[in-house]
């Protein structure tokens, strides 16, 4: 399951766009008027919504939660999340992304949650994460980010919850 939050601030016009679109690729929307929020809830069964469908989806600035994990969301995917500038939460557990798709990220000034874990992931990403200077949580166990590459990002993002192969070694059997 895909699921999103977009945050008020959307012209009735964008967001009715939005919404449609989001509709069209298999999305349910609930709408909050409590918070002024639009939640956007993907079913990722079968005939559902396609993780491919991302890139032919209208630019959503006002996104602030994804959550992609276990879902076939690959590199490329990432090119257009990283374009996704109010996005505060974003979960890729269990997926095929990599360092190569990390790059992707760098530019997420607003992310607070970021979870990585049982991705293929390295110390090559360590600079990359390192650099989410307003991260609150971390999550890159079952990656293969050392615990020398973990102490690094501790020490580069020392107000961030790192919970890592330091922390939940990786079992090998």
């Amino acid at each position: 399951m895909i699921f999103f939050v977009i945050r008020a601030g959307l012209q009735y016009y964008q967001q009715n766009r939005l919404v449609s679109e989001w509709q069209k690729a298999g999305a349910i929307v609930i709408f909050d008027d409590d918070t002024d929020e639009v939640t956007l809830i993907a079913d990722m069964g079968p005939g559902r919504f396609k993780v491919d469908r991302l890139q032919n989806l209208p630019k959503t600035p006002h996104l602030s939660h994804l959550l992609l994990s276990e879902t076939s969301i690959n590199d490329d995917d990432l090119d257009w999340i990283g374009s996704l500038n109010s996005l505060e939460s974003l979960a890729l557990n269990d997926t095929s992304i990599s360092d190569q798709g990390v790059l992707h990220l760098r530019d997420l000034t607003s992310l607070r949650h970021l979870h990585l874990s049982n991705t293929s992931i390295t110390d090559a990403s360590v600079t990359v994460l390192g650099g989410l200077v307003d991260l609150k949580e971390l999550d890159i166990s079952g990656t293969l980010i050392t615990p020398q590459g973990q102490q690094l990002i501790e020490r580069m993002l020392p107000q961030a919850d790192v919970i890592g192969t330091a922390t939940n070694p990786i079992k090998t059997e």
